[in-house]
């Protein structure tokens, strides 16, 4: 459990107020003697941050008395024991102006006509560790009783916990001696002596270790029974781009990178009403999409399958993996490329020492010196994909693209007897994952997607016999017929 942050709770800056001015106070009463009343508000901002009014209607007369407080405890003087009162909470303004528009919004309390019974000889309060601290204890009084309550009116009180241990009229009790502490309403019992009311919630408990996927982590936690997620805002510290959810119990924070450290990763839940942040420490290393990956062929057309090696890019690397076509793909049963070790992606990486290939054109028959094993590997691809009998005779790299764990290369090729690279072709790898089986694993998926903008090369291009697209739940793609869903494969030869 923590404070908000520090920056946000300056009552003195008018947008705040005017943001806090539409949220409504948790108040309720503590305690009620012949003269006074104590109502407190439950918050976890930082004392004296936050200003309350409370205005304090005499059920018989009408009569209005305004009460200001920069404390979580607004104390209500000059009442009479016979009389009951209304207490309307707002917030408030540290000039004491008020701050009641028409999107202000306020908490009703009751204050009840004095009674010998809603006397508080006794104080409680939570400190910062969250044990309960009780004050006053009466002399000869060895025994508190913790008493909890689902609502302030205590009718339905029942006993938590005994505790013997009271040192110089004081006693703090641990939080993990209060089992079933998630929220309500406590006080403090001992013999005829009661102490004021506390209400005290902590909305979740972790219930499992955190599980980590290739793109996102899962967490169960144990809420308490009057936890709604809809009153919280929940979202990751320290992380952006995050898609944080919670469903039947389970937080899910997705859009990591894979195969990154984050270290601890602070999970924050924040009450929308009274701000109180919760959170919880997560350790987080997503896994690695390296591995072997294959699509097979529900067609005897080609191509036959597609199986491909993901790799550890290298130091420094912009890319986040490396692709090479595995040795069982149909492709590597060709001669000319039978027992290479063809990357596919990227063709050309300067990090791993390959030349710059900005405006160089690449001939097939006789490639540059250091184009020599990419050229290799650009022909392997496109003697793949290309239906066409005729090849190209030269070819450069267009751009290159990089979004979030995808790659775009844009080619330009030459044939026909052109002199320069014209035809483009867009090829694309993306790394995903899935819940491939519907039973709530995520499991990592490659996406490899080849198209062209010109009409006469998309005429040639492989298009997949039994489109994927709706199985792997990617039902934005509007081309699924270029594209093939690769799935990774532990033991490849008894997948085949």
């Amino acid at each position: 459990m923590s404070n908000s942050s520090s920056s946000e709770v300056s009552i003195a800056s008018a947008p705040y107020a005017l943001t806090i001015s539409s949220i409504k106070p948790d108040a309720y009463l503590s305690s009620r003697n012949e003269t006074s009343a104590e109502i407190r508000v439950y918050t976890s901002l930082e004392e004296g941050s936050v200003v309350y009014l409370a205005e304090v209607k005499d059920e018989e007369d009408g009569t209005v008395i305004p009460v200001y407080s920069e404390f979580p405890v607004i104390t209500v003087e000059g009442l009479e024991p016979g009389k009951s009162y209304t207490a309307e909470i707002y917030h408030a303004l540290k000039n004491g102006e008020e701050l009641k528009g028409e999107d202000s919004v306020s908490t009703t309390v009751e204050i009840p006509a004095y009674s010998q019974d809603s006397s508080a000889m006794m104080t409680l309060d939570v400190n910062e560790e969250s044990n309960f601290v009780v004050s006053n204890i009466p002399a000869g009084v060895s025994v508190v009783s913790v008493m909890k309550s689902s609502d302030v009116s205590m009718k339905d009180a029942t006993l938590l916990y005994v505790y013997n241990e009271i040192h110089s009229s004081e006693a703090e009790i641990p939080v993990e001696k209060l089992k079933c502490l998630e929220s309500g309403y406590f006080y403090i019992q001992a013999g005829d002596y009661r102490s004021n009311i506390v209400k005290y919630t902590r909305p979740l408990e972790k219930n499992d270790e955190v599980k980590v996927n290739y793109q996102s982590f899962e967490v169960a936690f144990s809420f308490a029974e009057d936890f709604n997620s809809d009153d919280y805002d929940i979202y990751v510290d320290g992380i952006s781009n995050e898609i944080t959810s919670e469903e039947d119990g389970v937080v899910t924070v997705s859009n990591l990178a894979s195969n990154t450290d984050y270290g601890t990763v602070t999970l924050c839940f924040r009450n929308k009403e009274t701000q109180e942040v919760f959170e919880c420490g997560l350790e987080v290393k997503t896994n690695s999409f390296v591995g072997t990956y294959y699509w097979n062929s529900q067609s005897a057309d080609d191509p036959v399958d597609f199986i491909i090696d993901v790799t550890p890019s290298e130091p420094g690397s912009v890319y986040p993996y490396y692709v090479y076509f595995n040795e069982h793909d149909e492709i590597m049963k060709k001669a000319q490329y039978k027992g290479k070790r063809l990357r596919i992606m990227p063709l050309i990486d300067t990090a791993a020492g390959d030349p710059n290939p900005d405006d160089v054109i690449v001939n097939v028959s006789s490639p540059a010196a250091g184009f020599e094993e990419a050229n290799l590997a650009y022909s392997a691809n496109g003697g793949k994909w290309n239906s066409s009998p005729l090849s190209p005779t030269s070819w450069k790299i267009d751009s290159v693209a990089l979004g979030f764990e995808s790659v775009t290369v844009n080619t330009l090729s030459a044939a026909l007897g052109l002199p320069n690279p014209s035809f483009p072709t867009a090829t694309i790898f993306e790394f995903r994952e899935y819940d491939l089986d519907g039973d709530g694993r995520a499991e990592p998926y490659v996406k490899f997607k080849n198209t062209s903008t010109n009409l006469l090369v998309s005429m040639y291009l492989e298009t997949n016999p039994a489109p994927q697209s709706e199985k792997f739940g990617d039902l934005a793609e509007s081309q699924p017929e270029y594209c093939w869903y690769l799935v990774r494969g532990e033991d490849l030869e008894a997948e085949k």
